[in-house]
This record gives structure tokens, sequence and C-alpha cells, in this order.
């Protein structure tokens, strides 16, 4: 049986979506642009979306988790690019990258779209 010349590591994105109404505490941390407008068009709900990176390295009992942005914030809190370097530093080089899952919605005022939901990024590095 041959060694293996590489171990592999993968990054994950999400981004996860669910309804509020104006009883949910998410409600009081959206700008007040978006509250007028909630009650110009008079909307049932609002989307609150959550995006996240889950980093799985080799024999991981679990992902490391990092929350990168929230409906109501104002900043990312980790970047792609920041986790890449991350890992770069530890040798690790990005091998593919791709839409895992995408939903069906209206962007921009367009028809609805498929939007990338989740990514998927392979690494890897040599081993020894």
């Amino acid at each position: 049986m041959s060694v293996a010349r590489w171990e592999y590591a993968t990054v994950i994105w999400s981004e996860d979506a669910r309804k509020i109404s104006k009883t949910d505490p998410e409600h009081a941390q959206l700008s007040p642009e978006i509250q007028a407008e909630w009650e110009q068009k008079e909307w049932a709900y609002y989307w609150w979306k959550s995006q996240y990176f889950r980093i799985w390295l080799p024999d991981a009992a679990e992902a490391d988790t990092r929350p990168a942005w929230t409906t109501g914030d104002k900043d990312y809190k980790t970047t792609f690019v920041g986790i890449l370097n991350e890992l770069g530093a530890e040798g690790w080089e990005a091998v593919s990258h791709m839409v895992q899952t995408t939903a069906m919605g209206f962007t921009l005022g367009r028809d609805p779209a498929g939007i990338p939901i989740q990514t998927h990024t392979l690494l890897k590095r040599a081993v020894g």
C-alpha cells in the first residue's frame, strides 16, 4: 500500500434564511430605513439571513464554525479571503471551488434566479 502524498480540507460557506415578523426581536436590529420601507410596503415578513464558514481539517471531530455576516450587522466578521490566507500560511492550496446548493428567489427586482446558498472549497497540502 502506498503512503498518502496529500491531505485534504474543506471550507464550506452557507447562507441560512428565515422569515421574521415585527414581533421578533431581530426587527429592532434592522436599520431605520428598512423598518420604514417595511411599514410603507406593508410586508408580512422580512428575510433574516446568516452566513457562516465551516472549516473541516483532516481528522477533525467537528467543523470550526465562524460567522461571516448576519442581517442587521454593519460589518463582516470573517471573510473567505481571510480564511484562505490563514490556511495558505499553513501550507493549504485551493484545489476547487463549487456552488453546492442554490435556492430560487427574486433578485434585484428581477425574475426568480438561482442564488448560491452553499459553496464548497477543497484544499490540499503535502503530507510530511
